[in-house]
């Protein structure tokens, strides 16, 4: 899976993964498929293999977007395939105007993380639904019914939640405010090296990060483990590929969250520098204050004194 992010730390060569990979696919005597999950847009990055591996681009599955039956399979068969492993007790339902409510507000260009996300008009896209957000929304529906003790999804709950934009524009907002102060400031550091500004994520070992970022990697360790939890999902953990230094990397969970995480940071920084502007309000505005009673003090003296002397002049004449 996302097999692009592999030609983004390997370099074409004629040894290691590339021949041993092509190798593997041409062997008749290997009973194997292999299938290689990349975005549409770093197809053409397949071509390294082209000179070994025959027919290479020939068999190729597009996985389209979901359409609207699609869509509402998603939502509803796992609600029955709950029930079946759950026969035991009360099942999980769902209203049917929520799942209408739901496939229209995740249509492709419906939600959008932070400024500099781009997406397809409505118009465009009458059909194309947004797994990962479909994803989100229904996760935090979900959790939300169950701490209440309900056994229906509700179309209430999605409108109390603020609806579908409103969800996946708050889940990395929601995480991130579960931290310590100290934690999100070591986040918003490693996550300008994590995310490129056009929205590409990077996967880093502890030590690369920790340097570029300037933090001890003994207060980055503990801080990048606790956003790969499984109840987190802002990160996630990559393994070493054979070869290279046994040192796990971090990367973002999803690539849907790359303009969420932009937006994050932005609005962090500027509470950051609010709260240094205010900060420091509160220790010049009393200087000023002082100087400004220190000086009238002053001049008040000054006019007394010159009233005593006239004062004392008076009384001599």
């Amino acid at each position: 899976d996302q097999f692009e992010e592999y030609f983004l730390y390997h370099p074409p060569s004629d040894s290691g993964f590339d021949a041993e990979f092509a190798r593997a696919v041409n062997r008749r005597d290997v009973a194997a498929n292999f299938l290689l999950a990349l975005r549409e847009d770093s197809l053409s990055r397949l071509d390294r293999f082209k000179g070994r591996i025959p027919n290479l681009l020939t068999n190729l599955l597009r996985l389209e977007h979901l359409d609207y039956a699609a869509a509402v399979e998603a939502i509803r068969q796992p609600l029955a395939e709950y029930n079946r492993q759950h026969a035991s007790q009360p099942p999980m339902s769902i209203e049917d105007e929520l799942v209408e409510t739901i496939i229209a507000q995740v249509k492709t260009g419906n939600v959008t993380l932070g400024a500099g996300a781009i997406g397809q008009s409505a118009a465009t896209a009458e059909t194309r639904v947004e797994t990962p957000y479909l994803q989100l929304v229904l996760t935090r529906l979900w959790n939300e019914e169950r701490a209440r003790g309900s056994n229906e999804l509700r179309r209430a709950t999605l409108e109390r939640l603020g609806g579908a934009q409103q969800i996946v524009r708050t889940h990395l907002d929601t995480t991130m405010q579960r931290l310590p102060g100290a934690d999100r400031e070591v986040a918003a550091r490693a996550f300008r090296y994590l995310v490129t500004p056009s929205q590409t994520k990077i996967a880093y070992t502890i030590a690369d990060l920790a340097d570029f970022a300037g933090i001890a990697p003994n207060k980055l360790a503990p801080v990048l483990q606790k956003l790969a939890s499984p109840d987190v999902r802002v990160l996630r953990s990559v393994a070493p590929a054979v070869g290279e230094k046994k040192e796990l990397r971090y990367e973002i969970f999803h690539d849907v969250l790359a303009p969420a995480v932009l937006d994050w940071r932005e609005r962090y920084q500027e509470q950051v520098r609010s709260r240094r502007v205010r900060a420091l309000i509160a220790v010049v505005v009393p200087l000023i204050l002082l100087a400004l009673a220190f000086s009238l003090f002053q001049s008040y003296q000054a006019q007394l004194a010159q009233y005593q002397a006239q004062a004392a002049q008076a009384t001599i004449q």
